[in-house]
């Protein structure tokens, strides 16, 4: 936009030292000259303005209107009130009123451009569109399968201060307001879902990791009990099978080590347990009580 005012300032420096004729003369220029989409500030010029009063120039003041606010539509049904267009006029004039299409539809159906721009094949409107995209007028895809013009972004256009401009431009404005605070709105829901996401996942992890870390402990309790115990009774484990009562998925437990009261023949002999001797006594021994004490299990020497 920065470019196309530039490209407007000369005429606004020549409009500001001149009257008449010359400034009906500037309009005509301007119209037609590359890159120049943007009027309303000429319009506001004085000496522009001086022109609609004159029964002589009016019609270049209309023209300039035309440009600023107007359409192909709107030229075709008043040619006679308005100064006679050339090619750079007509070819101008449809860019702009394409601008006005794409700034109502992001998606345009070759038909309907057909029909609203006048022309007459695919391949005009096709070039039609490309020279207004390396015009920086408007940015899209052409779709050949589809029959569509894709637009992405496009200039705006003069809004007239009467007749309702300025009301659809707040109308346009409260609508893009709307949206905007939709998906505002819609953005705030996500973050919170997300968060009271988050919130259960760290609860749950701090759980697992108390419920872990609580049956790691009880296990580890054990075992040292165990580990404990057996090294306080001085003898190996042993092992018992038992597939009668626990079936044939349970194939061996560790047992108790032996009572003290088992170990008091040693005691009463004076050797050592972990000696030659004193193992060889608890190999007598200890079975022979316990047969006497219980049924089950039947222990033998692991």
């Amino acid at each position: 936009m920065a470019e196309a005012a530039d490209r407007l300032e000369p005429f606004l420096l020549m409009a500001r030292s001149t009257k008449g004729a010359a400034a009906a003369k500037i309009v005509q220029t301007a119209t037609a000259a590359p890159g120049v989409y943007g009027f309303g500030e000429l319009l506001d010029v004085p000496n522009i303005k001086q022109l609609q009063e004159s029964p002589e120039h009016s019609s270049s003041y209309k023209l300039l209107e035309l440009f600023a606010y107007g359409n192909l539509a709107d030229y075709k049904a008043n040619q006679s009130g308005f100064l006679a267009l050339n090619e750079s006029h007509i070819n101008k004039l449809k860019h702009l009123t394409l601008v006005s299409l794409c700034l109502d539809s992001r998606t345009l159906p070759y038909d309907h451009l057909l029909r609203t721009l006048e022309i007459p094949s695919v391949r005009d409107l096709e070039d039609l569109i490309i020279d207004a995209m390396y015009n920086n007028v408007l940015g899209g895809k052409l779709n050949q399968e589809r029959g569509t013009l894709s637009v992405d972004w496009v200039i705006g256009r003069d809004v007239s201060r009467v007749g309702g401009g300025m009301e659809e431009v707040q109308r346009k404005l409260a609508a893009w307001c709307d949206n905007a605070q939709g998906i505002l709105n819609s953005i705030d829901r996500q973050i919170a879902n997300a968060k009271a996401e988050s919130s259960r996942n760290r609860q749950m992890n701090a759980e697992y990791l108390e419920l872990r870390d609580k049956a790691y402990n009880t296990k580890l309790a054990s075992l040292q009990d165990r580990q404990q115990d057996r090294a306080g009774g001085g003898t190996s484990s042993f092992v018992t099978t038992n597939r009668t009562q626990w079936g044939s998925g349970f194939n061996a437990s560790f047992a108790q080590p032996p009572r003290a009261s088992e170990f008091e023949t040693m005691t009463d002999m004076g050797d050592d347990p972990g000696s030659q001797k004193g193992r060889k006594a608890v190999q007598e021994e200890v079975p022979m009580k316990r047969q006497k004490n219980s049924q089950t299990p039947t222990w033998n020497e692991s």
